[in-house]
């Protein structure tokens, strides 16, 4: 709190009563016991609520800024998918790391040399090189298969967004390539694709299933999309609970209980029905 204080002190638009909250109720702020706080200060809510609304707005770790990370985190994507006449075009990138090959004076020692001990140890190095590069080409095979797979298999979510993503599991993708399920968990680990739609994890349309009334499923990655969308809309006077948001996702044909709404909440840092109310 010390360094919101610090912020005040070359700031001169602050409301009334926000250095006190700074310095003694940052507890009751957290909590978004806004009406106990009101009594204490023995003013009304609107005040309270524009003294918080205030500190939002502070930075409460400004060293951050001084940090070797400042500066933007730039995604260079490992996969690019362009739509070309209708058609999906892949390139798996290698922009970012050199391609790597073998050394031709490594293959001229072996060519020239009559020692066996040398030629020995020489094949082994190349073969075990030989063993690298295929398991590189290989790695990038399976990638750009595993692309192929997600453009046919998520076609709704790139021509409707995420509203359209559906519901794919590890072993989906294992089963129709013919490969392992811990190989596409490996392929796809820390790797991104840049589609039309953005730069997206490829983990991010590997989402679990939910159940809808018409019986098709739906992935939780669209439902949160579409629960960040309803918290958005809301009324920040009368902020709905995890209950009411469920029951507005029901309506909507998805079959989710609150305990999972506000699991889906947490996870997008959306907060509580109590902390997300704006006093009036």
């Amino acid at each position: 709190w010390e360094c919101l204080l610090m912020q005040l002190s070359s700031r001169k638009d602050a409301p009334p009563f926000v250095r006190e909250i700074i310095s003694d109720h940052l507890d009751l702020v957290a909590k978004g016991r806004i009406p106990i706080l009101a009594e204490i200060l023995g003013v009304d809510y609107a005040l309270v609520q524009a003294a918080i609304d205030y500190i939002k707005g502070l930075e409460p770790k400004p060293g951050l800024s001084l940090g070797e990370d400042a500066g933007s985190a730039y995604i260079l994507p490992d996969v690019t998918v362009l739509d070309v006449s209708g058609k999906w075009v892949i390139l798996v990138n290698d922009s970012s790391s050199h391609r790597l090959r073998l050394s031709p004076s490594y293959q001229s020692m072996l060519k020239n040399t009559d020692a066996e001990g040398t030629q020995k140890f020489l094949r082994g190095k190349l073969n075990s090189a030989l063993w690298l590069l295929k398991a590189i080409e290989q790695r990038r095979t399976t990638l750009y298969r595993i692309t192929e797979f997600i453009l046919e298999y998520q076609e709704s979510f790139f021509s409707q967004g995420v509203k359209g993503l559906r519901p794919m599991r590890l072993v989906d993708v294992a089963e129709a390539l013919e490969i392992h399920e811990s190989t596409v968990s490996r392929a796809v680990n820390g790797k991104y694709l840049q589609t039309p739609r953005g730069i997206f994890a490829f983990k991010y349309f590997f989402a679990v299933n939910l159940d809808t009334d018409n019986g098709v499923g739906t992935a939780s990655t669209g439902v949160k999309h579409v629960l960040a969308e309803i918290v958005a809309e809301e009324d920040n006077a009368n902020p709905l609970t995890d209950q009411q948001l469920a029951l507005c996702l029901q309506d909507r044909g998805v079959k989710i209980s609150r305990r999972t709404v506000a699991k889906y909440r947490d996870q997008l840092g959306i907060p509580s029905s109590t902390l997300r109310k704006h006093w009036q």
